[in-house]
């Protein structure tokens, strides 16, 4: 496995929220980290000796979670599990996946010994959907791709001359792993591929996608100039 990119600015701003009454909802495009800063996170509640019983930790891109996609039977399974007079850690990744997934958010958040996590792309997270969703009880961190000096963290062995050089390639954490341009560019189409077919068109139910595809080609090919 590889090794894991720190995300310190993300982490300690998680960490000071830590069991403040609201809901920590971490949004971001595709692959820039969401979950892996989560992880992050339980690690360090594991090192602060919160026990696993403590910790519900649910991903709803794994089918092993794919009943649990109705937000009554999602509410229902969480409470039944949780440890009486403790504070328990609920973390949501990917919960735009579940249905009215606001119902069974909203309905942990009123419970004594809840402190819940949330994360979603972009295309599902947009702020004004947050408010709606929510009702102003929620503490959004946007995550990005990686910064110069997170990715330099990583790749300690390069000069800075040519660090810039392979940042510039790419910032996406699991990105900068590849040694392999071709491999790297393979990877980054994949990633696109899913933004753009996933998200967007699935989302907004786009039928035209050849001109949509495009766009997106104009779009890329003049980033930097105004639009």
């Amino acid at each position: 496995m590889a090794e894991l990119i720190p995300r310190t600015t993300y982490l300690e701003t998680l960490w000071r929220n830590k069991d403040m009454d609201t809901i920590k909802v971490v949004s971001g495009v595709r692959r820039s980290g969401k979950s892996t800063l989560l992880k992050m996170f339980v690690d360090r509640l594991h090192e602060e000796g919160v026990g696993d019983d403590r910790i519900h930790v649910y991903n709803f891109e794994d089918p092993n979670f794919d009943a649990l996609r109705d937000a009554t039977e999602l509410y229902r399974t969480i409470q039944s599990q949780l440890v009486p007079d403790e504070q328990n850690y609920i973390i949501l990744d990917e919960i735009q996946w579940v249905e009215h997934f606001e119902k069974a958010v909203d309905g942990l958040f009123i419970l004594p010994n809840t402190d819940i996590y949330i994360t979603g792309s972009n295309a599902y997270f947009m702020s004004g959907e947050l408010a709606t969703y929510l009702t102003g009880r929620y503490f959004e961190i946007k995550i990005y791709p990686l910064s110069f000096r997170e990715f330099m963290s990583s790749h300690e062995e390069l000069t800075l001359e040519q660090g810039f050089e392979r940042y510039m390639f790419g910032t996406l954490p699991y990105f900068t792993k590849y040694d392999n341009q071709a491999d790297a560019l393979s990877y980054l189409v994949g990633v696109y591929n899913t933004i753009l077919l996933k998200d967007v068109v699935q989302r907004l139910e786009i039928r035209d996608v050849d001109t949509l595809q495009r766009i997106m080609k104009v779009l890329v090919s003049s980033v930097g100039s105004i639009v």
